[in-house]
């Protein structure tokens, strides 16, 4: 059965890794972003982050194959795990699909806890494997922000 699992990875090597595990033919891999406004150098400009740094998201059917080729990425450490076992834990579907729309960069109006206007940005409640998070993200990114005259 195909599922989701995490992978954590050193902090930074998320998108290499990620495109490793692609192109090995291993697993579908992600590593979802959010969007922000940020100010650099008196601009308002849109940046991308990680959702969740050092963490990728990979689609597969485990197989113990596959589970050690995954580790065996340069930059992979090791599966989130909930059993003493060692096995890793599986993100129902309906904890990723806020992840994966998040993705698209419009986070779902029902995750929103708070707006900042001033800031253009929203807290959002997102679940990971019984885990509550709250992550902020551009509210409104289809509107670009005016710079401010200097």
């Amino acid at each position: 059965m195909i599922s989701w699992s995490v992978l954590q990875v050193m902090t930074g090597k998320e998108l290499q890794v990620a495109a490793l595990i692609k192109a090995q033919a291993i697993a579908y891999a992600c590593m979802p972003t959010r969007h922000l406004f940020e100010r650099h150098q008196g601009k308002w400009q849109y940046v991308h982050k990680p959702i969740f740094p050092g963490y990728v998201f990979v689609e597969t059917i485990m197989t113990p194959a596959r589970y050690y080729a995954m580790l065996g990425v340069p930059g992979a450490i090791r599966f989130l795990s909930k059993s003493t076992a060692g096995l890793p834990a599986i993100v129902p579907e309906e904890q990723m699909e806020p992840i994966l729309r998040l993705k698209d960069g419009d986070p779902d109006e029902s995750l929103i806890v708070s707006k900042d206007e001033r800031r253009r940005r929203a807290v959002i409640r997102l679940s990971l494997l019984d885990e509550t998070k709250y992550i902020e993200v551009a509210f409104n990114p289809q509107k670009q922000p005016e710079s401010n005259p200097a």
